[in-house]
């Protein structure tokens, strides 16, 4: 529920939760 400039379950560049 936010956007956080991490790892992502695909790889991208953006947490999704």
């Amino acid at each position: 529920m936010g956007n956080l400039g991490g790892k992502t379950i695909g790889g991208r560049g953006k947490l999704h939760f």
